[in-house]
């Protein structure tokens, strides 16, 4: 039974990382595809069908230029240039020369840069996100020589805040006594815990 289990368990970690990867590809279907296509290119080429590898090629910039070409349009009618521009001057000379390996490469390296930073900035949402749904929603602060619970939305300024072992700290503030280590990283993405003593952050 344990090794059954083991091995259901591995069927459902390779599908979810399949699961993952078409999830990116579906979003990211330019970069992906000139991707796709250049490795056919390559297959192609070293087969010595680079006739029909130029044509691939030619299909990657055709394609992927063309989205970029209107979105530097859009730029340029605005007022607003961008290093889109500089990209659809590359795309527009390797078109002409013949080029079309170089051309194929900016499509990449541009969609592909576009796509990391949409990814990297979705990350970042989600952590935001994850970090403002973990906060906590109340706080022991000392209020008359007694310990009371209020929404930590209500600390205000010079009140003392009791933060017990274990749990998230609800406000910024000045560790005034005690020791503890600090988780920090949700906030800066360090895994090692921080030691936080009086005077400190």
């Amino acid at each position: 039974m344990m090794t059954k289990m083991k091995e259901t368990a591995g069927v459902q970690r390779k599908t979810s990382t399949f699961l993952r990867v078409w999830h990116i590809l579906k979003r990211y279907p330019l970069p992906s595809g000139a991707l796709a296509l250049l490795l056919v290119s390559l297959v192609l080429w070293l087969l010595g069908r680079t006739d029909l590898a130029n044509w691939v090629l030619f299909t990657i910039v055709l394609l992927g230029g063309l989205p970029l070409l209107w979105e530097t349009v859009q730029h340029l009618w605005h007022r607003e240039v961008s290093i889109d521009f500089i990209a659809v001057l590359a795309i527009t000379g390797s078109l002409l020369l013949g080029q079309y390996l170089a051309g194929a490469f900016v499509v990449l390296m541009l969609s592909g840069g576009e796509a990391l930073e949409a990814f990297a900035l979705q990350r970042a949402r989600s952590s935001l996100s994850a970090l403002a749904d973990r906060a906590p929603r109340t706080a022991h602060v000392w209020q008359d020589e007694q310990l009371v619970n209020i929404p930590a939305e209500q600390v205000e300024v010079d009140m003392e805040v009791v933060v017990k072992p274990g749990e998230l700290i609800p406000v910024d503030g000045i560790v005034v006594e005690g020791s503890s280590s600090v988780s920090e990283a949700d906030l800066t993405g360090e895994p090692v815990p921080v030691r936080k003593s009086t005077g400190m952050l």
